[in-house]
């Protein structure tokens, strides 16, 4: 009865009432000394339009939603902070898209999934990060495969693998190599993907 009756109220507010509003209670919420949960304060970030609002709490409500195992919440928050927050930089923005990537995996988004892999690679190629770029290319084969584009799968693991061709072993090779284990496996090449 309670939410019946706040959508009711809610719905008879004109826009600019409810932007204001919907600022208020943020600023009355957002005190420290209230401890008001992320997923609240992006609730009425976004309602009020305040972008700085979003940028702050919509990555911390992902966070403590992924924490909970609350996979479609974290999606939802990740969403509203790639949509309309504002990261700082290029790195956070990585960051966010890749973190978005993994819940999207773990949610069955394929095409959400590879599309936040494919932006993360491509800001990790303007930044000159070499292995972030091959990772977020060799990432691109789990979406790929649900999707059942197995030839694009294994031409990512590729193309990820000639990236970083000629540098030293390091963090990133470990991941693609993983990666391209478990690509080996499922195609049924099993002594290349032990190897």
């Amino acid at each position: 009865r309670h939410e019946l009756g706040r959508v009711a109220v809610e719905s008879s507010l004109s826009a600019p009432l409810a932007l204001d509003l919907h600022r208020r209670v943020l600023a009355a919420l957002a005190s420290p000394a209230r401890d008001t949960p992320p997923a609240r304060l992006v609730h009425h970030a976004v309602a009020a339009d305040d972008r700085a609002a979003i940028t702050r709490h919509a990555p911390a409500a992902a966070r403590e939603a992924t924490a909970r195992a609350a996979y479609r919440e974290a999606g939802a928050q990740w969403r509203i902070a790639l949509r309309f927050g504002a990261a700082k930089d290029a790195v956070e923005r990585m960051d966010w898209l890749e973190n978005f990537a993994t819940i999207a995996g773990l949610n069955g988004w394929s095409e959400e999934n590879l599309s936040a892999l494919k932006e993360a690679e491509s800001l990790a190629r303007s930044a000159g990060d070499i292995g972030r770029a091959a990772v977020a290319r060799a990432r691109q084969a789990g979406p790929l495969i649900v999707l059942l584009r197995h030839a694009d799968a294994t031409a990512a693991i590729h193309e990820a693998l000639g990236t970083m061709h000629g540098l030293p072993p390091a963090g990133p090779h470990a991941v693609i190599w993983s990666l391209e284990s478990h690509q080996r496996m499922l195609d049924r090449d099993y002594e290349e993907s032990l190897r």
